[in-house]
C-alpha cells in the first residue's frame, strides 16, 4: 500500500491518499479544499481513484469533494449515516459559521458501523465513533496497521467537543473503544502529525478509562 499526503486550506487539513499497487485502485481522504494538487497527486501514484472517504462532515474536510467528483466521477462519495446531511446543510458543517460558500453534493455510499470497503487487496472498516460530529468515523486498515481517525483522535489530543451536534460524552465513549481496540496502530489524523495508538493510550486517559 503506497500513501501519500496533502495539507491543504487555512485550518491545514491533512488529505490522504491510498493506492493500492496491484490493482491500481485508490481512495482519497477528506479532500477539505478545492486544489489542482488533488488531481495532481491523483495523477502522480497511477490511481483509479475509487473512492472519496470523508470522516465526517465540517467544512474544512468536504469544500474539496465537488471539485474531486467532477474530475473523477466515477469515484464513489462515502460519508456516515449521521453526517450525510453535512454535504448539503451549511449550518451542520459549519459554512454558515464561517461565511464560507458551500456547494452541495449528493453522497454515492452512507456507511455505518462495521461496513467494510475494499481497495484491491485491502479491507477498510469503518468504526462510528461519534463525539466531534454526530456522524464522525473512523476507516481502519487492520491489515496494513493504520486507523484514519480525522478529528477523533490527534497527537496527544482530541477533536472540539464543543461545535454544533458535539458530545464530550460521546467523544469520551469513542476514545475508549479505540483504545480497546487489539495491538498497536499507525493514526492518521485530520491535523496536525501522526501519532500511534500506544502512545495515545500512555497520554490519553480516556483510551483507556471507561468514563
Amino acid at each position: 500500500m503506497q500513501i501519500s499526503q496533502l495539507v491543504l486550506g487555512p485550518i491545514q487539513t491533512n488529505v490522504y491518499f491510498f493506492l493500492d499497487e496491484d490493482t491500481k485502485e485508490g481512495f482519497v481522504v477528506d479532500p477539505g479544499f478545492p486544489s489542482d494538487q488533488i488531481a495532481e497527486v491523483v495523477g502522480q501514484m497511477g490511481m483509479t481513484l475509487k473512492y472519496i472517504l470523508l470522516t465526517h462532515g465540517h467544512y474544512d474536510h468536504i469544500l474539496g469533494v465537488p471539485s474531486v467528483k467532477k474530475q473523477f466521477p466515477d469515484a464513489e462519495i462515502v460519508i456516515s449515516v449521521g453526517d450525510e446531511r453535512c454535504l448539503s446543510d451549511p449550518n451542520w458543517s459549519l459554512c454558515a459559521k464561517h461565511g464560507t460558500r458551500q456547494e452541495t453534493v449528493a453522497a454515492d455510499r452512507v456507511v455505518k458501523e462495521g461496513d467494510r470497503l475494499s481497495i484491491g487487496h485491502t479491507e477498510l472498516r469503518v468504526l462510528e465513533t461519534p463525539g466531534h460530529t454526530p456522524g464522525s468515523i473512523c476507516y481502519l486498515l487492520e491489515d496494513e496497521g493504520i486507523l484514519i481517525a480525522g478529528d477523533t483522535v490527534f497527537q496527544d489530543s482530541y477533536g472540539r467537543t464543543d461545535l454544533k451536534g458535539g458530545s464530550p460524552q460521546q467523544m469520551a465513549e469513542s476514545l475508549y473503544k479505540i483504545g480497546r481496540l487489539e495491538g498497536n496502530y499507525h493514526i492518521l489524523p485530520g491535523h496536525g502529525p501522526l501519532t500511534t495508538l500506544d502512545h495515545e493510550r500512555q497520554v490519553d486517559p480516556y483510551m483507556t478509562r471507561k468514563v
